[in-house]
């Protein structure tokens, strides 16, 4: 074939990129030659899992050649005639002397030489027979790696269905995702065997895997985990797949997809290869292999990652072969830039479609809905974000992920991210943005939006609704936000309705009393409610912030119930006064209600540390609509002035949609710190579903009745145990001495004592017992109680009573549980689950000095 003074030996994706960037740095007529085994010149390789497979629609050669993946021109063979590269398709390399720089095809010929080579022989794929199976190469089971075994398999498909439409993928991770979303749109009935705990074991936790195994189940594609294939049945053509767990599965068609190595054998004792993981030929920062002519790029470049500390990386992706080609001959022509890439994958299966950037290691946070496919997960190492991943993401949102993931910043805690959610890499990217003068503005905590001089920038909700929202909304406030404020408005709007006709109502009820009379009826009215107010802010103050949604709801409908007695108060001219003032204390057990939880709402919704400008703004938006109120109540009273009837056909009208739209109110906040009630509900569904529940979906189930009222709904009911924290040990002594003596001596080190006592467990709490502890000891009581609650009586395991089953259960689960918590979002660092600030001190001797 004659000399080249470069030469690119493998084609495959990096061919194409590698050309273009020759052809940029003006390599001449004749220089350059490309040589691959295969027939095509290069081509987007990703495109053959993925739309290649399609049952209509699918493109085909020379519809994706390179570089059109990555924003480029086509490169079609005509293309390279014209820039005058020699692409040697369809020649197979037998081997290659790096000392002599001679290259000898399988096909014969003459040798090529070169000055300079670039090595991109990819990767092989692993086979079945590497481990042992047998009849691995029967007819119909299938490899993918390039165009020609892509119509093979199209080709089979068409030909399997007609027998069979049972299909069998082997393999869990990134083409068996691919391929089995494929195979159902093409009409088959998947089952996909993999050996791991489940879908993408490298990559996807086990919330994520959870997500996507729904997912493809839902599909219709069955996964059998666990498991391997030990060999098929078949006459000449594969019938049955065989399993390590004896099952045998119908197949008339199977893809595989196990991985693959590097294809390096013949650079051995030439070229510093890597034996160990990650494998491959090992390279500089600019691509070199030890032998200083030879580059490596692609799949069997094992090269120093730089933003990772210089760790040895192989990646198998085709951005890695794009920008690797590119680069190696950047290098050649003199370049010293340092090779430095972020890791990278995405996939597109179904509707589905995801990215990740970074590496998975460490601690990890999803946000967003997990359950309806719209979530992102962040994952943190040594205080800092150092990957990020994101399923059915905008564009701009990936954008700011990769930015991230490149920056690997400081991280806040797991709960602050799982509240941020994308909004703390859109705030990343805007940051940088800013820095290289691209944007104009940015939000600043303490000053809204800024420009590059440090002054106040306007924002998109400046003019008339910047009296109304929150500086920098959305993006200053939880996401939740909007929705609450939206049900919030409207139920307002129907209190201040029938506030004016309960008022009328109330004059109306007066009536011809005399002057001093009406004074001293409304002085005892607001009297109670004063003394109703001040009583209710006694007994339930300090519970008010603990359980913010349910008092909320609580008060509202308090609130609908004064309402109503003072509507009624006319009708019953006898028990005016006395309906007139239990009409106030509901009222103002309301307002002590609605203000205290108010508060910590305002807290909740918070971003940037900005809850004055939120309450401020929440006091322009109740002006707001306590104008339309009154605007509409002054109507009504108006229009059906002297048809009570008619008042009280709206009023209960106005009360429903009230009630209804508290309801929507509450259930659209999605608070992430751990009261009794949602913990109670966490632990339950983790316990008996092996589910954890992110915020929002507790916000959905999480019961909206306030503590009392759930406590006699729990005794009329046959629940569990009830969990009660912070118990004193003088009582539990006083009432159990000895059981409770030895439970000390048992657990002198421990920072909590569990009681269980007929339809409770009592938990005593240390003086030195941490947030964490007392978080420890409501799941170990909620356990118990759950245990305790599913013994019906003593069977064959009556020698592990439930208090010891229930330890044997903490012991193996509670770090897994913490990790879900935390991970799904939860704030972990202070809870509100201790019903009294009892504490005691236990140990060698008995000690009962309750705090």
């Amino acid at each position: 074939m004659g000399h080249f003074k470069y030469v690119f030996l493998g084609g495959g994706q990096g061919g194409g990129y590698a050309a273009a960037e020759f052809v940029k740095q003006g390599v001449e007529p004749g220089e350059l030659a490309i040589v691959t085994a295969e027939k095509y010149v290069s081509y987007e390789r990703p495109a053959l899992s993925k739309a290649y497979l399609k049952a209509e629609g699918a493109p085909r050669l020379p519809g994706f050649h390179a570089c059109v993946g990555g924003g480029g021109e086509k490169q079609t063979p005509d293309w390279y005639k014209e820039k005058g590269i020699e692409y040697l398709t369809d020649s197979k390399v037998e081997s290659v002397d790096i000392k002599s720089k001679t290259m000898k095809l399988a096909k014969g010929g003459d040798d090529i030489t070169y000055d300079k080579l670039i090595i991109a022989t990819g990767s092989t794929n692993m086979t079945l027979d590497m481990f042992g199976a047998k009849n691995a190469h029967l007819k119909g089971i299938h490899y993918l790696r390039d165009v020609a075994d892509a119509d093979g398999l199209v080709a089979y498909m068409k030909e399997a269905k007609k027998v069979s439409k049972k299909a069998v993928m082997v393999g869990g991770g990134y083409i068996g995702l691919e391929v089995s979303a494929n195979l159902v749109q093409n009409g088959f009935d998947v089952t996909m065997v993999f050996p791991e705990d489940r879908l993408m074991a490298k990559m996807f936790n086990e919330e994520m895997a959870t997500f996507y195994e729904k997912y493809y189940e839902d599909k219709g594609v069955t996964l059998i985990k666990g498991d391997t294939v030990t060999g098929f049945e078949g006459d000449g053509k594969v019938e049955v797949a065989e399993l390590k767990s004896g099952k045998k599965l119908e197949a008339g068609l199977v893809v595989v997809g196990v991985g693959a190595k590097p294809n390096t054998d013949m650079f051995k004792g030439q070229l510093d290869l890597l034996e160990d993981k990650p494998g491959g030929v090992k390279v500089n920062s600019q691509l070199q292999t030890s032998n200083p002519d030879v580059y490596a790029v692609g799949d069997i470049a094992a090269f120093p990652l730089t933003m990772y500390g210089g760790k040895v990386n192989r990646q198998e992706h085709v951005v890695n072969a794009r920008l690797s080609a590119a680069h190696a001959v950047k290098a050649i022509f003199g370049s010293k830039e340092t090779y430095d890439y972020l890791p990278y994958f995405y996939s597109r299966e179904f509707d589905l479609a995801w990215q990740f950037y970074g590496e998975p290691e460490g601690d990890y946070v999803i946000h967003g809905d997990l359950q309806n496919g719209k979530f992102g997960v962040y994952w943190v190492q040594d205080g800092k974000v150092v990957g990020t991943y994101s399923e059915s993401a905008t564009d701009e949102q990936n954008a700011a992920l990769k930015e991230v993931a490149l920056k690997k910043p400081d991280a806040p805690s797991l709960g602050e991210l799982k509240k941020m959610g994308y909004d703390f890499a859109m705030k990343m990217m805007q940051a940088a943005e800013f820095e290289a003068g691209r944007l104009q503005s940015i939000w600043h905590p303490d000053h809204g939006f800024v420009d590059k001089a440090g002054y106040r920038s306007s924002s998109w909700s400046k003019g008339p609704l910047r009296a109304f929202l929150p500086e920098g909304y959305p993006t200053s406030v939880t996401d939740d936000y909007a929705r609450f404020q939206l049900w919030d408005s409207i139920q307002a709007i129907c209190s201040y309705v029938r506030g004016i006709l309960s008022s009328q109502a109330m004059l109306t009820g007066v009536g011809a009393a005399t002057p001093l009379s009406a004074v001293f009826q409304f002085f005892l009215r607001d009297l109670s409610g004063m003394l109703g107010g001040v009583t209710f802010a006694f007994l339930q103050g300090s519970k008010l912030d603990v359980y913010a949604k349910q008092w909320r709801l609580f008060a509202d409908c308090l609130n609908s119930a004064g309402l109503i007695l003072e509507l009624a108060s006319p009708i019953f001219p006898s028990l005016f006064l006395l309906l007139a003032c239990l009409g106030s204390v509901a009222r103002a057990i309301t307002g002590v209600a609605a203000g205290a939880t108010r508060a910590a709402l305002t807290l909740h919704f918070a971003k940037q540390n900005n809850a004055a400008d939120i309450a401020a703004k929440e006091g322009t938006q109740e002006t707001a609509t306590t104008l339309i109120g009154m605007l509409l109540g002054m109507a009504f009273t108006h229009m059906f002035n002297g048809l009570p009837w008619l008042i009280w056909v709206n009023f209960l009208s106005l009360t429903v949609l009230h009630v209804y739209s508290n309801i929507r109110a509450v259930r659209a906040l999605t608070l992430t710190s751990l009261n009794p009630s949602r913990l109670q509900l966490l632990v339950d569904t983790f316990y008996l579903q092996g589910v954890m529940l992110t915020p929002l979906q507790a916000a959905e189930q999480e019961p909206l009745a306030p503590p009392p009222l759930q406590r006699l709904l729990h005794r009329r009911a046959k629940q569990p145990a009830v969990v009660i924290m912070g118990a004193s040990l003088r009582g539990l002594v006083s009432l159990h001495q000895c059981s409770v003596s030895q439970l000390c001596k048992d657990n002198a080190d421990q920072p909590y004592l569990l009681v269980p006592i007929q339809a409770s467990v009592q938990v005593v709490l240390a003086m030195s017992s941490q947030p964490a502890d007392v978080l420890k000891a409501f799941v170990h009581a909620r356990v118990t109680s759950l245990i305790g609650h599913t013994t019906v009586s003593p069977s064959s395991d009556q020698e592990y009573p439930f208090e010891l089953r229930a330890k044997q259960w903490m012991q193996k689960h509670w770090q897994r549980l913490l990790q879900q918590i935390q991970a799904a979002g939860w704030e972990t660092s202070r809870v509100a689950l201790a019903q009294s600030d009892i504490t005691a001190e236990w140990g060698e001797r008995l000690s009962t000095h309750d705090e």
